[in-house]
């Protein structure tokens, strides 16, 4: 999964360009496609970097309760293997 969010990071900010003009010119509709695209592109890198951060801070939170419980697991066999 976080291989394929480096993808999308990677494709969202450098596969998706669209030079002006590439649309057409002469014609108002070209420009305002030509904005709605750059606008949505700059929306998409938001959401995926978002989306990075949050898969991210998952994993450290993950691994710092993973190791909490595995510290427990271990003084509890120590204090068993002492009350022998």
């Amino acid at each position: 999964m976080i291989a394929d969010l480096g993808e999308a990071h990677t494709s969202s900010c450098y596969s998706t360009y669209l030079p002006p003009g590439a649309l057409g010119k002469g014609f108002g509709e070209a420009s305002n496609l030509h904005i709605a695209h750059d606008e949505m592109k700059a929306h998409l890198e938001d959401v995926v970097k978002h989306i990075h951060g949050l898969v991210d801070e998952f994993g450290t939170k993950t691994r710092k309760t993973h190791g909490a419980y595995q510290d427990q697991d271990a003084a509890v066999k120590a204090s068993m293997a002492g009350g022998e």
